[in-house]
């Protein structure tokens, strides 16, 4: 059975600005891209207003921030495309072809309001990652793995990062999406949540500390980082070390 997830009142305490947004799962309904709403950091208080309880995870890297960690376990590896086009321009320009990028992060999206809708016992939710990319609305899902940090559960990370969901003719399609949740069993994630990894978050801590004395923003605050470099550098290199102490304190 396919959940119908209506928002229509969130909590909005602390959220930048209030959010309205109303997630329809139904197959007769059909989901769009711009149907999955969040605001900045404000991802918490959406998973709060669904009922939904989670850690959080302190990230380093140019996107750094806070994670929303979520379980789940795949009983068997996702399908590669194999389908020549997308990989053409991906080789060529070493990059990820922008239409496979968009279909990936759209169902990651849905299939996390599956899981979220699905797991809400507090002990289970601790050993995924939810991302919320602020820059853009789309989703990262990862876990933890034991050698290479965290991988998409949507690439193979073999070689190079290899978009894994199969590319639909020409819209996504909930077959997709229910082929996706069929493998997102939350029993075997109760079942297996050993196979997964806690962070450190000592660790973590001791790295957020260092990284703020030695102004390495970009690591803990990779988002800011960016922008205020780019709107107003010389205003950042000519306050004083005191503003500046100030400034990544707050």
């Amino acid at each position: 059975m396919i959940p119908n997830i209506h928002l229509i009142t969130p909590n909005t305490k602390g959220m930048i600005e209030p959010v309205e947004a109303m997630m329809d799962l139904d197959p007769a309904v059909g989901t769009r891209e711009e149907d999955i709403y969040y605001i900045g950091n404000s991802f918490g208080n959406y998973l709060t207003a669904l009922g939904i309880k989670y850690l959080r995870r302190l990230s380093s890297g140019k996107h750094g921030g806070i994670h929303y960690i979520l379980p789940i376990y795949l009983d068997r590896p996702l399908p590669l495309i194999s389908s020549t086009p997308p990989y053409q321009t991906y080789y060529a320009r070493n990059k990820k072809d922008v239409l496979v990028n968009s279909v990936r992060h759209t169902m990651e999206g849905l299939v996390l309001h599956y899981l979220v809708y699905w797991l809400k016992e507090e002990n289970y939710l601790k050993k995924l990652t939810l991302d919320p990319d602020k820059r853009k609305t789309r989703f990262d899902v990862s876990r933890n793995v034991r050698y290479g940090g965290r991988r998409s559960i949507f690439s193979s990370h073999i070689n190079t990062e290899k978009v894994v969901i199969p590319l639909p003719e020409h819209e996504i399609s909930f077959a997709h999406y229910e082929y996706y949740c069929s493998l997102a069993d939350v029993n075997k994630a109760k079942e297996n949540i050993n196979d997964f990894y806690e962070p450190d978050y000592q660790q973590i801590s001791i790295k957020k500390n260092n990284a703020r004395q030695l102004f390495r923003v970009a690591e803990e605050i990779g988002d800011f980082w960016e922008e205020y470099l780019t709107q107003r550098p010389n205003r950042f290199w000519n306050i004083t070390l005191k503003e500046k102490k100030k400034l990544f304190s707050s």
